[in-house]
């Protein structure tokens, strides 16, 4: 929130918070940020987080509105599927084995 209005204030916009936000503020953030190369995904998790503040303060209905979706603000098409690979057995037999010389707690930690 704090980087959305930050831009909004040097963009000459004088939002005093949240409940003052437009739908037309919320597009133009993005519009921008989507220079900065970052992932889609990290403009989605920025946009929810913008919509539930929203609703905290009770506009809902502009929150859920169709030009506040994902889709209406250009940041739709990521895919949530993880990266992340599990260690074989023999790479957990390794860190637990490294970690038992370290320390018996963070070795009993890895057993849990």
């Amino acid at each position: 929130m704090e980087r959305s209005f930050g831009f909004l204030h040097g963009c000459g916009y004088q939002v005093p918070d949240v409940g003052g936000l437009r739908e037309k503020h919320i597009a133009l953030y993005f519009e921008q940020r989507k220079f900065e190369g970052l992932s889609v995904r990290t403009f989605q998790n920025e946009a929810a987080h913008i919509r539930e503040a929203m609703r905290a303060v009770g506009r809902h209905q502009a929150a859920d509105s169709p030009t506040m979706s994902n889709k209406a603000l250009g940041i739709d098409g990521s895919c949530r599927d993880g990266t992340k690979v599990a260690a074989t057995d023999e790479e957990f037999q390794e860190a637990l084995g490294i970690a038992a010389g370290i320390d018996e707690g963070v070795a009993a930690a890895l057993k849990l």
